[in-house]
């Protein structure tokens, strides 16, 4: 409901992204201490004009996702500098053929098909990225990492 319905608001703030991305890590605190995961942060200052929900949603479901697929015991890294933010789980990939694909409403990664965990929620992150005209890629190496990238 909320993709379908989602608009940009032309009333939008300057919001503090590193605040968010702490927010965000506080929500799911619990979930890094089950799965006993460390997170590396290296956050400059950063504020961008847009709609504070909108800004959690998209950071929030990225570290969700990198939490969810992190093997136990694992690193996150989340860098956030003046252009851009990344952040990196260190266990699960994402095959090439399917990288293009992640974005796309219900679609699920060959790996995951099998967890209750569905990524339309990163379809929803892409929709938000484009709506404010910000760049979301995805790098990935097999057996290593998957790395989150948007430019601001």
């Amino acid at each position: 409901l909320e993709l379908s319905t989602l608009q940009r608001n032309v009333t939008d703030e300057d919001v503090d992204v590193g605040k968010c991305i702490d927010e965000a890590l506080e929500y799911f605190k619990a979930d890094i201490k089950k799965k006993n995961i460390t997170i590396i942060k290296s956050l400059q200052e950063k504020t961008l004009k847009t709609k504070k929900e909108h800004l959690y949603i998209l950071i929030s479901n990225i570290i969700k996702n990198a939490i969810k697929y992190n093997k136990e015991g694992w690193d996150i890294e989340i860098i956030l500098n003046k252009n851009r933010l990344e952040i990196k789980d260190t266990w699960q990939w994402i095959p090439r053929n399917e990288i293009n694909k992640i974005f796309e409403r219900f679609y699920q990664v060959w790996e995951a098909r099998n967890q209750e965990w569905y990524w339309i929620w990163l379809s929803l992150v892409k929709k938000l990225c484009d709506m404010y005209g910000r760049n979301i890629s995805v790098k990935s190496e097999e057996w290593e990492w998957t790395t989150f990238y948007i430019t601001f």
